[in-house]
């Protein structure tokens, strides 16, 4: 806020006075599990993330601070955009473990194939999140093993490295939490991956309220253009060399 109000004064001073009429600090705030909001090692022994409580408190009161130090009425409309940690964790990604592969040499290792992929949930890269996942029907067990949580395109598809999960089945479900927030609306058909399903819950009801893609759905835009078809002897169509 301190920054914020430099600037402020900075285009008051150099359009002749003006001041604007709302002010808009923008995001930025983590989700109360992802206080880093990167995947990085620290933040599985860091505290949660402030609350937007804290956040508010500390903004405003620095705000009014900074306004009244350069002579500035803090009476204006006041934008925040704290999306992400208000509605990240109305969403859980589930997937199931379809198959889990260890090696002992050169050194052991551990991955939880799924049958799902960063692409339906992009911040892996773009934000580099690190999920908190679980084993759903058994969140409270206690972590026995540690292995990378993987997809299935050809792409990295590392979903969750080193993670910390009890015994994992093959059939098990896994659930990643706090996945509401930008996902569903950036997730791809990387390698013609149809989209899963989005289901709301709402206490002990449940609805589907957008069905999963099927492959007729990834290619339904796709146009073979005329001079690349010709036409077979009994009459069908089929693609040239």
């Amino acid at each position: 806020m301190q920054r914020f109000v430099e600037v402020i004064d900075g285009l008051r001073e150099a359009t002749g006075g003006w001041e604007p009429a709302e002010i808009d600090i923008g995001g930025g705030f983590a989700v109360p599990r992802d206080p880093f909001g990167r995947s990085d090692r620290r933040r599985l022994n860091a505290p949660r993330a402030p609350s937007i409580a804290q956040y508010a408190r500390a903004i405003t009161q620095a705000l009014r601070h900074e306004l009244s130090r350069i002579g500035m009425s803090a009476a204006r409309r006041l934008e925040v955009e704290p999306g992400r940690s208000i509605y990240g964790n109305a969403g859980i990604h589930l997937a199931s473990v379809t198959n889990i592969k260890q090696q002992t040499a050169p050194q052991s290792y551990t991955w939880i194939e799924t049958d799902t992929s960063d692409s339906f949930l992009p911040d892996v890269n773009l934000e580099r999140n690190r999920w908190s996942v679980c084993v759903a029907g058994r969140a409270a067990d206690r972590a026995a093993m540690v292995g990378d949580v993987v997809g299935i395109s050809c792409n990295f598809d590392v979903i969750v490295p080193a993670a910390n999960l009890p015994e994992v089945h093959v059939g098990d479900t896994l659930a990643f939490i706090d996945t509401g927030a930008y996902q569903e609306a950036n997730a791809t058909n990387f390698n013609a991956l149809p989209r899963p399903g989005t289901v709301l819950v709402s206490g002990d009801q449940s609805e589907i309220v957008k069905r999963a893609e099927t492959i007729d759905d990834v290619f339904a835009r796709d146009v073979i253009p005329r001079r690349f078809v010709r036409t077979a002897n009994d009459g069908g169509v089929s693609v040239p060399k």
